[in-house]
């Protein structure tokens, strides 16, 4: 098989990747830059290939045969690490960039980093685009695939098993005690023993009960009621300012809902102790050195000193995880 003959089963089998995650012959030629008749074209010569519709018209689009789902299944991956190889002898010019990015934050995150980041891109690449999604349980494969370019969390534990991953400190976000203004709870010194007397909202994004709050509590021989348990962090917010209800919550968190809620904030009894929390950035190994992945984890990098509330540490060393 000649060199040509490669080039063109590859580019056959990138535009059969793109058809299968648009599902439209007008979206993927958009987003291979090509027009629809060029996408039409290239699927006809697929089907002769493989000798089988791959994609059959339907209400909701097109709709992938089992044929056609076995090959994406085996090409997706390879193709996107093509595409990766591609752009790495590649240079990035923000101005004319036409790249989307996507990161998997907290609404939180969302709230108060991404209007940073647009600003920033309004100046230096008008043309680039933010996508903001949230992390779930496939999020390990969405980075290796390339689906997701960075991720925003606590920790992230379980990528220390892959060695294939890099993260850098964000910030380290300390724990205030928030509630509506004007709330009993704020007149006087504020004890543990005085906190516990009122009634809690607790947020837990995976929805279980307990945590770091209840545990110091429960050292000092004390337990909390937690009257709301929420896995949201943007609404929080304005169920505490708008009832008796008190919250231990992250200072970033309290800081931009200031901004819509009348709540306000203060310290941590002295003697209880709620260690901070370490929120990282995540990311494959083989966007390292992309110059165009690059540029997007510097700016989000530097933007948190500009986050209301965040704390960011003095060692933002990148490291691999693992």
């Amino acid at each position: 098989m000649s060199y040509s003959n490669v080039v063109e089963d590859l580019n056959l089998l990138r535009v059969l990747a793109v058809l299968l995650e648009e599902k439209s012959v007008t979206g993927a030629g958009r987003r291979l830059g090509v027009s629809q008749s060029a996408v039409s074209h290239k699927l006809r010569q697929l089907r002769e290939r493989f000798d089988d519709p791959l994609l059959v018209a339907s209400r909701g689009g097109l709709v992938p045969t089992r044929r056609a789902l076995a090959v994406g299944a085996a090409v997706g991956s390879a193709v996107r690490d093509l595409e990766a190889a591609a752009r790495l002898g590649d240079s990035f010019e923000p101005a004319r960039s036409t790249r989307a990015f996507t990161i998997a934050a907290s609404d939180y995150w969302e709230a108060g980093a991404a209007p940073l980041l647009l600003a920033r891109f309004a100046v230096e690449a008008p043309l680039v685009d933010l996508r903001v999604v949230s992390a779930g349980p496939r999020l390990m494969r969405q980075l290796e695939d390339g689906d997701i370019d960075c991720a925003t969390g606590p920790a992230f534990r379980y990528a220390f098993e892959t060695p294939t991953l890099r993260r850098t400190r964000l910030v380290r976000e300390r724990f205030v005690v928030a509630m509506r203004a004007g709330h009993p709870l704020g007149q006087g010194p504020l004890t543990a023993a005085r906190l516990v007397e009122f009634p809690h909202l607790q947020i837990a994004p995976t929805g279980r009960p307990g945590g770091a709050v209840d545990d110091a509590l429960a050292a000092l021989g004390l337990e909390r009621r937690v009257a709301m348990r929420t896995t949201h962090f943007m609404s929080a917010p304005l169920s505490i300012a708008g009832s008796d209800l008190v919250a231990v919550a992250s200072a970033p968190l309290v800081e931009q809902a200031k901004r819509f809620a009348a709540i306000e904030t203060h310290p941590l009894p002295p003697e209880l102790e709620v260690a901070p929390v370490d929120i990282f950035l995540l990311w494959h190994e083989r966007q390292h050195t992309d110059p165009g992945h690059r540029w997007f984890r510097d700016h989000v990098l530097s933007i948190v000193s500009d986050v209301p509330g965040a704390d960011p540490p003095s060692d933002l060393e990148q490291v691999f995880v693992g």
